[in-house]
């Protein structure tokens, strides 16, 4: 895009309304402005997402395997209609791109998502302050590999650190076509299991002098999850193509299956790779424990940086998520447990109860259920930054809706441990305990939107302790949780003695 073009979006959009981008958002869009996504130029309409799913085809027939969508929450999509221009924000405001919106559209109907699509013109790619030399567009790689006059890559995606086996995957590779090798570490939110983008990165940089002199580039790959199964391995193949690579290495039979179906219309071939599955999750098993990895794995100087970079679990901080209707007992049982690791001593307790960040923190917010999402994502911040400081954050609010539970775990997952407790306690048990007659009003219509009575509570599947208060104290409730602690490695076992 030209800059005369770029600052005249940039005026116009004075006049529209703003999108702030996700994080996965902002990698798709940097994906598709510097064309490593192409044919997709744009995120995609209600037609190319069904074909895609269908098919693994865009409307005109050509091979896109994974959906890339634009979605907002329906209130921000309310006020807006096909032929608006928006702005395309990262969260501090800076505008990247514009879309012309062409169709609106729910990708599942109840969800209270909207997708947006339309063309899009880039005014700049994200910004970036680490790795500066080694965040590469397609087309730097291709001037790159041509000025260095080579003309056979083979890319290999990590979202692991290089194991040895991948390592001597690799060095078949090279030998077997005389290519030359594209580390992508892929940057891109994740799996909770997956090592740190930028420890990977450093990982891939320490393995460097292992293979010969100028045969390796190493580039970072904003890249997220699609949770699309095989159909991943051949999405990493066609950015392959557009970086230039003849080949990519893929592990896992159904991928390189699928993979080598479609080698001849990618024009990439498809090099076969040992499967790891385990190495993120095992890994970090591993490290959380304070063992060393095994040298059969993994290179010394990797798991050196491994060991740096992932203390075991009572050197890490933890943030511990209650979540029930009102009256089961959060706020009461997360005091008790705040004091009993005072009492145990070694790190930092911060308190988040649900009824002081409401006064504190979202004062201005009512109780609908977007400005509630809004409540458990600020605790979910807050209680991110104190455990990847090494403290321990207690968060006590109801927490009602299972995706904004799984996005406060994503958010706090990659800093350190996570413990969702369920307080699995009838409403009949809550609704004697109620001093305030919360649920008297609620059910006489006096107050909308309550938990349990007007508004839904999603029952978590995939709590790490589950407690019914209504059997147990408050202290034997809290005692509970510690010796999850202590099971778990967070906590040194028993109190202190006098």
């Amino acid at each position: 895009m030209s800059e005369s073009r770029a600052v005249e979006l940039k005026a116009a959009s004075r006049e529209w309304r703003s999108v702030d981008l996700t994080p996965r958002q902002l990698c798709d869009l940097e994906l598709l402005l510097t064309g490593a996504y192409s044919p997709l130029a744009t995120f995609q309409n209600q037609a190319a997402c069904e074909t895609t799913l269908a098919e693994m085809r865009l409307p005109g027939g050509v091979l896109w395997p994974v959906p890339v969508t634009l979605e907002i929450p329906e209130a921000a999509a309310s006020v807006l209609s096909a032929g608006d221009w928006v702005a395309l924000r990262e969260p501090e405001g800076l505008m990247l791109a514009a879309l012309r919106i062409e169709e609106m559209w729910q990708p599942r109907p109840g969800g209270g998502f909207v997708c947006l699509s339309g063309p899009l013109e880039g005014v700049q790619l994200p910004r970036h302050y680490d790795f500066h030399r080694l965040r590469l567009t397609p087309l730097e790689l291709r001037a790159g590999f041509e000025s260095s006059g080579w003309d056979s890559i083979v890319a290999f995606p990590l979202r692991q650190p290089l194991s040895r086996a991948g390592y001597e995957a690799t060095i078949r590779a090279m030998e077997a076509g005389g290519s030359r090798l594209l580390l992508q570490c892929l940057t891109g939110p994740g799996g909770s299991g997956d090592i740190d983008p930028a420890v990977r990165m450093r990982c891939c940089l320490a393995v460097l002098p292992r293979y010969p002199e100028d045969s390796v580039r190493v580039a970072l790959l904003p890249l997220p999850v699609h949770s699309a199964g095989p159909r991943e391995a051949l999405l990493h193949a066609i950015i392959a193509r557009n970086c230039g690579c003849r080949g990519v290495i893929v592990a896992g039979s159904a991928a390189q299956e699928l993979v080598a179906a479609h080698e001849q219309e990618l024009g990439v071939q498809m090099i076969p790779a040992p499967l790891e599955e385990s190495l993120g999750v095992e890994w970090r098993q591993l490290l959380t424990h304070g063992e060393e990895l095994p040298k059969r794995l993994v290179f010394p100087e990797i798991a050196a940086e491994l060991h740096r970079s992932y203390p075991p679990r009572h050197r890490q901080g933890f943030t511990v998520f209650f979540t029930g209707l009102s009256g089961a007992g959060k706020s009461t049982i997360a005091n008790i447990l705040r004091v009993k690791l005072l009492e145990r001593g070694g790190r930092k307790v911060s308190l988040l109860d649900g009824d002081l960040v409401r006064k504190h923190l979202s004062s201005e917010l009512g109780f609908s259920p977007e400005h509630r999402d809004i409540n458990i994502r600020r605790i979910g911040y807050v209680a991110s930054e104190i455990t990847r400081n090494g403290g321990a954050a207690i968060c006590a609010p109801i927490a009602p809706y299972r995706r904004v539970r799984q996005e406060v775990r994503e958010m706090i997952q990659p800093h350190g441990g996570f413990v969702l407790v369920y307080l699995d306690t009838p409403i009949e048990t809550c609704e004697t305990r109620d001093v305030k007659g919360l649920y008297a009003k609620a059910r006489a219509g006096l107050i909308g939107n309550f938990t349990g009575i007007s508004d839904p509570y999603e029952t978590p599947a995939d709590a790490e302790i589950t407690l019914d208060t209504a059997q147990l104290s408050p202290e034997e409730s809290a005692e509970r949780i510690m010796r999850y602690l202590e099971r778990e490695g967070y906590v040194a076992g028993g109190p202190p003695t006098e």
